[in-house]
C-alpha cells in the first residue's frame, strides 16, 4: 500500500483503491445473504405448509384451538409426519391416542384419554350419524 491507502499489486498491475474493493466485497456478501434468506424462506414455507392446511381442516371441521393442539401433540409424539391424518379415521385416532396414552403418567393420561375421547365424539360420532341419515354405509 502506498501513502494514498491506495494497493499496489507486486505485478505494477493498476492499483485499486482499498474502499472500493471493500464496497464491492459488501455488495457481494449482501447478495449472497439476500439469496440464503430467499432459499430460507421458501424452505420454511415448504415445511409449513401441512401444518398450515391441518389448521384449515381442522378449524372447517370445528375443533377449537386447543384440541387441534391435542391432536398436533400425538402426531409428533407417535411419529405421524401431519397431524391430518389423525382427523381422516377412528381407527387411525385411537391407534395413534393409544401409543401417546402410554407413554403418559397415569394421571395425565386418564386426562388426555377423556379429550381424545371427546375430539374423536365429535369428529366421527357425528359423521357416522349423517351418514346413516342419508343412507351412507
Amino acid at each position: 500500500m502506498d501513502d494514498k491507502g491506495v494497493f499496489l499489486w507486486p505485478t505494477d498491475a493498476p492499483s485499486m483503491p482499498m474502499n472500493r474493493l471493500a464496497w464491492m466485497l459488501l455488495a457481494l456478501a449482501m447478495v449472497l445473504a439476500a439469496g440464503v434468506a430467499i432459499t430460507y424462506c421458501r424452505t420454511l414455507v415448504r415445511r409449513l405448509e401441512p401444518l398450515v392446511i391441518y389448521h384449515r381442516v381442522a378449524r372447517a371441521v370445528g375443533l377449537s384451538l386447543i384440541e387441534q393442539h391435542q391432536l398436533w401433540r400425538i402426531a409428533r409424539r407417535t411419529g405421524l409426519t401431519s397431524p391430518l391424518t389423525l382427523l381422516l379415521s377412528a381407527t387411525t385416532l385411537e391407534h395413534h391416542a393409544e401409543q401417546y396414552l402410554l407413554a403418559l403418567p397415569p394421571k395425565q393420561a386418564a386426562a388426555a384419554r377423556e379429550r381424545v375421547r371427546q375430539i374423536s365424539a365429535r369428529l366421527f360420532d357425528a359423521a357416522d350419524a349423517a351418514g346413516t341419515k342419508t343412507g351412507v354405509a
